[in-house]
């Protein structure tokens, strides 16, 4: 990346990934997608591979987890690369760690950050920002607790709009996602 255009990972819904106002291709496999999505919620911070290996392979053998890490780090670069960015500065790798960097987003990041107000109009944001679930197919146990966390603070923004609007439309979606609501 030259350092002027932001890398945005979209994980809530369909999986999309921006380079500024550019929309970009999306790794192919879906542990390079959950990767990606990781990474990028670090912020910029390195991972030791060991981590990632733990995250996302957990069972695997530690050879066999090795090759599955690069086979992905691949995939992602490959991507970055037909966005436009300069994939070797986007994600910088090491014998020992990966890390996304420069500047990046998440609508993970901006939901959580949106869903905490106590202010209708950011509740209202973060509720249009939820497209759908975190990482939509990856059933890797990190992917799964993401998904739950985030489906009950969706469940709660619901909620709590429902409780100052009294809207019949969010009171139908909140009892579709969860009829066990109170």
């Amino acid at each position: 990346m030259d350092g002027t255009e932001t890398l945005v990972v979209n994980a809530l819904g369909a999986f999309e990934v921006w380079l500024g106002s550019t929309r970009g291709i999306v790794p192919t496999r879906t542990k390079a997608k959950a990767l990606l999505a990781y990474l990028t919620l670090q912020r910029g911070t390195p991972v030791s591979r060991e981590r990632l290996i733990e995250v996302f392979w957990p069972d695997a053998d530690p050879r066999a987890g090795r090759a599955n890490l690069n086979t992905a780090l691949w995939d992602i670069r490959r991507a970055l690369r037909k966005t436009g960015a300069e994939a070797e500065s986007a994600l910088t790798t090491t014998q020992s760690i990966a890390q996304i960097a420069g500047e990046t987003g998440t609508d993970v990041s901006s939901f959580v950050s949106l869903a905490a107000s106590g202010n209708n109009a950011l509740l209202r944001e973060a509720f249009a920002l939820y497209r759908g679930d975190f990482l939509e197919g990856d059933y890797c146990e990190w992917s799964i607790a993401q998904r739950e966390n985030l489906a009950s603070t969706f469940e709660d923004v619901q909620a709590r709009l429902l409780w100052s609007s009294h809207d019949p439309a969010l009171a139908r979606g909140l009892i579709a996602r969860n009829p066990y609501h109170e």
